[in-house]
């Protein structure tokens, strides 16, 4: 009677570190049972062997590749000792010696090399952004009373007043340009004034409240008005 064993494989668990990769664990879960007897031409487990070989999958791009026949696991990635430096498709980038902490990068030939701000500029020909802009508050009172009309309730930045246009439709008064309680300019409003000249305090800090106080009113009808400023 020939002898027979019966060979039942078992999860194995293979951990491979790829050059430059992540350590990867890999299981295999074969479920075949195989029984080999001594008539058997080959008395060995090389069937549980290509059973627990069929069984082990390697999930794409982990930089792997397994062949299920030889039950060889090859890396993907190329050591960085070997890779070629440059800037090429896969290429590994080589960095010159004046690269710094929050540098734009540009290439030199072969090499990234780093770019400050002002260097950046020069490079393109162009000059740093002013950082100010101009603006105007405008508004028209149709029926003007003698009270305090505010035109900002509280300046949300510094800025600087650089103009001041007023002039009635129709009537006269007086209207009173302020910042908080500095007087700006004091214009003497009627169908023919407009732009005023000789402006003072003009400087407006953040918070700061802009009122328009009119005065000795004549009958003064939708008087227009403009403060043009810079922030």
């Amino acid at each position: 009677m020939a002898d027979s064993i019966t060979v039942t494989p078992t999860t194995q668990t293979i951990t491979v570190t790829p050059a430059g990769g992540t350590t990867t664990t890999i299981q295999s879960a074969p479920t075949q049972t195989v029984t080999v007897s001594s008539t058997t031409s080959h008395y060995t487990d090389e069937k549980a062997i290509a059973a627990a070989r069929g069984a082990i999958s390697i999930t794409g791009g982990i930089g792997l590749s397994y062949n299920s026949t030889t039950g060889v696991i090859t890396s993907l990635s190329t050591s960085a000792s070997t890779a070629t430096l440059g800037i090429a498709e896969n290429n590994i980038p080589k960095f010159t010696t004046n690269v710094s902490d929050n540098d734009f990068l540009r290439i030199d030939g072969t090499s990234v090399e780093g770019r400050s701000a002002s260097e950046l500029l020069s490079d393109i020909g162009a000059a740093a952004a002013a950082h100010t802009h101009a603006d105007a508050y405008t508004g028209q009172i149709e029926t003007a009373a003698d009270k305090t009309y505010t035109i900002d309730p509280g300046a949300v930045s510094a800025r600087t007043i650089t103009g001041f246009h007023i002039k009635s439709a129709s009537g006269t008064c007086t209207a009173t340009l302020k910042v908080g309680s500095n007087v700006v300019k004091a214009a003497s409003v009627s169908s023919s004034s407009g732009d005023q000249s000789s402006l003072a305090n003009t400087s407006v800090s953040v918070d700061a409240v802009i009122t328009l106080v009119v005065s000795s009113n004549s009958s003064a009808l939708d008087v227009i008005f403009s403060v043009e400023y810079t922030a």
